[in-house]
């Protein structure tokens, strides 16, 4: 290759030999700004970058050529974070590759999901440096669960405050437990968000922020909506400065959901969320330790007595007799009513584990009783037998030893000495974990079994009204069955009755609508 040279016009002809192309790239931190012959106050200031980022093959190729050249001539690394991108794969954990047929074009995705619900997806997927697999069906259901669900508790909000006419006022909180509970998890997220952006975890985060969905839709908003539905303030205000906030921590990873639920709460004329200032961690006002501990008992109690109830086959709505909680203490008495609520049951026993409903018997472990106790091993036997004091049992199941009277005469008896089998009272069910038990009374009279049907019968009605085309705040007129009439006033409440009257008595009348046990008319 040969042509004139620019400056003195003779023959100009190419170099044999030059360095390798990555010797340009490994250079970029000081040639982008034409470093040293121009802007040294520039590449100071930019040298180290905070943050680099590329797929796993780059490993032995830009970051290398980086390291190498800024090593050499800098002393030191030219990037203080640097993140290694693990390859997209199929299904199958194949690489994903035209070559292979198995590539999906994002411009198919993104019709079909949205940049954010995308995004969103990569995040949540699993750690960046991982291979994740992308597929139509795994980017639906992340999104279904997670950017669906958050959305349905946004309608959820407006759709309340619209009908008291309800306006977020800055600064305000609220004495319910429940209320502090949701504010003391949202601060205690912000605090998490906010130092694994800092630490460039943004995979973290995210999977944080779709916990905190979950929580506030499957147990906030599900335990206060009847305070919503009464146009409770304090739920109102509560629910939108967490959805508000909330939307300021998924900006960067949503910007126009993020947006989207703004405008939601404040109308189109709100400031942008992306002009708004990060959310201020403030756990020394708001997040309550003991508060979270507390709660997070009661929401493992009401799975276990869910549980429960589908080894029995024993429905949600139909309310137990009693229940007993062992292995928590402490709990305030609102905290009390909201487990009795969860459990669906009249009673409710909080204690250690010797309020549960069991018997201990006792019996001696032959393999080891019997070298130890050669001449007497058959009267240490039947004391061990014989025990019936809970504290002697609680002692040998924490390992310690004990002393029994055998013959008159005090003998220390070991732990593994002893085989301790449980005996569950009749007509009760067990559930435990992670050193929560409950127990449910199971046994249903003919009261509660009225009172599981008209739960059951006011569940159903909701069902008809919606499918009605009934607006929340609209009246109805009622007939049920005459059995559920002794609770006609709390069925009235629930399902906004101006009448309830014996089916027998409902009028023939084209816009009735009618289901199992129950007519209903629009007053």
């Amino acid at each position: 290759m040969r042509f004139p040279c620019p400056d003195c016009g003779e023959p100009a002809t190419r170099v044999a030999s030059v360095c390798d192309v990555w010797l340009d790239s490994g250079c970029m931190p000081a040639a982008q700004w034409w470093h040293p012959a121009h802007n040294p106050g520039r590449f100071e200031q930019n040298f180290p970058a905070d943050f680099v980022c590329e797929a796993i093959d780059q490993t032995r190729g830009w970051f290398y050529s980086l390291l190498a050249a800024n090593t050499l001539v800098f002393g030191g690394s030219p990037f203080k974070n640097v993140v290694c991108l693990g390859h997209l794969v199929d299904d199958d954990g194949r690489k994903m590759s035209k070559s292979l047929g198995n590539v999906i074009d994002p411009l198919e995705l993104l019709p079909e999901y949205g940049a954010d619900g995308i995004r969103w997806y990569l995040l949540s997927a699993g750690a960046p440096w991982g291979a994740r697999r992308v597929s139509f069906e795994a980017i639906d259901q992340r999104i279904r669960r997670d950017l669906h669900t958050l959305w349905n508790v946004v309608s959820f909000h407006r759709r309340y405050a619209e009908l008291v006419d309800f306006t977020p006022t800055e600064g305000f909180v609220s004495d319910s437990v429940i209320d502090r509970w949701l504010l003391s998890r949202l601060h205690r997220l912000i605090g998490a968000v906010t130092d694994d952006l800092e630490n460039y975890a943004a995979h973290l985060a995210v999977k944080r922020i779709a916990d905190f969905i979950d929580e506030l839709s499957n147990w906030y908003v599900r335990r206060n909506r009847r305070r919503f539905w009464e146009g409770d303030r304090a739920a109102l205000e509560t629910l939108a400065h967490a959805l508000e906030t909330l939307a300021v921590l998924m900006a960067p990873f949503c910007p126009f959901v993020a947006e989207g639920v703004i405008r939601e709460l404040r109308g189109d004329a709100a400031t942008s969320v992306h002009l708004a200032d990060w959310p201020a961690h403030r756990p020394e006002r708001f997040v309550d330790d003991e508060l979270e501990e507390q709660m997070a008992a009661v929401r493992q109690a009401s799975s276990l007595g869910r549980s429960a109830r589908r080894d029995l086959g024993v429905a949600g709505r139909q309310p137990l007799r009693a229940a007993v909680v062992a292995g928590v203490s402490g709990w305030s008495e609102q905290i009390r009513e909201i487990a009795l609520d969860e459990l669906n049951v009249v009673e409710l026993t909080i204690g250690d584990q010797a309020r549960l409903p069991i018997s201990h018997q006792l019996k001696a472990n032959w393999k080891v009783l019997g070298p130890r106790h050669r001449g007497v091993v058959n009267e240490v036997a039947k004391a061990i037998a014989a025990v019936d004091d809970p504290a002697v049992v609680t002692k040998l199941r924490d390992g310690q030893s004990v002393q029994l009277d055998v013959g008159g005469e005090l003998v220390t008896v070991a732990a593994d000495e002893v085989v301790i089998d449980d005996v569950l009272h009749g007509g009760w069910k067990i559930a435990a974990d992670a050193g929560v038990t409950v127990a449910l009374d199971t046994t249903i009279d003919e009261e509660l079994a009225l009172a599981g049907r008209q739960r059951a019968v006011i569940r159903h009605i909701q069902v008809a009204r919606r499918d009605a085309g009934l607006g929340i705040q609209d009246r109805i007129r009622l007939w049920v069955d005459a059995e559920l009439l002794a609770g006609s006033a709390t069925i009235a409440g629930e399902v906004l009755a101006d009448t309830v009257a014996g089916i027998e008595e409902a009028p023939d009348l084209p816009e009735l609508v009618r289901g199992e046990g129950f007519a209903l008319v629009r007053s």
